[in-house]
């Protein structure tokens, strides 16, 4: 994927716990944010690519191998891609947070 799909997934995935994190139905909390169209259809009405992608991460962090690996075949991904295109995230994650405190301190 390019650049800006990979950051709408991210969004999509950081944005899909916003209404467990302020207990709100996650549509109110989106009300108000500039998201794109993508996202907000991953999100609200389940569809669309970025919506397989936000289920098979769910999938996988909830332990259900089983469908994370239909999803992974559906959408055509080795899970060697799946589980490096985590890491990168993760570590993408991380130094963002190294960077924000860097300049908190500084």
């Amino acid at each position: 994927m390019d650049k800006n799909a990979q950051e709408q997934g991210f969004m999509a995935r950081m944005f899909s716990l916003l209404g467990v994190l302020f207990g709100m139905p996650l549509a109110e909390v989106l009300a108000p944010l500039a998201i794109s169209d993508a996202v907000r259809a991953a999100l609200l009405a389940r569809q669309g690519e970025l919506c397989a992608l936000l289920a098979l991460v769910e999938s996988a962090e909830q332990g259900d191998f089983a469908g994370a690996a239909e999803r992974l075949s559906t959408l055509q991904l080795e899970a060697a891609d799946f589980n490096a295109a985590v890491l990168d995230a993760a570590t993408w994650m991380l130094e963002v947070v190294q960077e924000n405190q860097g300049k908190a301190h500084g």
